[in-house]
């Protein structure tokens, strides 16, 4: 007879596709936050939403960067 070493962390061990899933879910996750991050991140550095004033007393808003680089409904018509 055989010793078998076998302890119950063994036995409550996830499935391969269940830490396949967490591990895919949790980049996906880091991805959108690194996202997000970078974002707000060229806005404050782009001054989006200050004005900038000229000698003249005129001023120059700063830009925003959109937070989708491309258009979902454009005026293409």
């Amino acid at each position: 007879m055989t010793f078998q070493n076998t302890t119950k962390s063994q036995f409550n061990r996830p499935s391969l596709s269940a830490r396949v899933l967490q591990f895919v879910g949790a980049g996906a996750f880091m991805l959108f936050f690194a996202y997000c991050f970078m974002w707000v991140l060229l806005n404050w550095l782009m001054g989006c939403g200050e004005v900038f004033y000229q000698a003249d007393g005129s001023y120059i808003p700063g830009e925003c960067a959109p937070f989708w680089p491309w258009q979902f409904f454009g005026g293409n018509w």
